[in-house]
């Protein structure tokens, strides 16, 4: 605590020198700053989980709204029938490939 009230005080000095700087930073101060570093990262985590757990439980994230209109969708016959005989002619087409297959002659001999 000391050693903070020193710090402070040599700022509301009037006429107040800046100390020399050092050419390599302390290690003191960089642990320091990693420490505070750290915890506010942790705090702002805490706050975030928080509140994402608070929105969560309350159901104000995962809204699942039910459908108000009754409508049912009519298929159009048309559509069925043509996408039927697309993918029948593909599966004939597929058979007819496999059962007469050609014999390719390899161009490396």
């Amino acid at each position: 605590m000391g050693k903070l009230q020193h710090f402070f005080r040599g700022f509301l000095k009037k006429g107040n020198k800046r100390p020399e700087r050092r050419v390599w930073p302390r290690s003191e101060r960089n642990w320091e700053l990693l420490l505070a570093s750290f915890f506010l990262l942790f705090i702002i985590g805490a706050v975030a989980s928080a509140y994402l757990f608070r929105s969560i439980s309350r159901g104000e994230i995962f809204r699942v709204e039910t459908p108000t209109n009754n409508q049912t969708s009519v298929i159009d016959q048309d559509l069925l029938k043509n996408t039927i005989d697309f993918y029948q002619n593909k599966a004939l087409n597929l058979k007819e490939i496999t059962t007469h297959s050609k014999v390719l002659v390899d161009p490396s001999i």
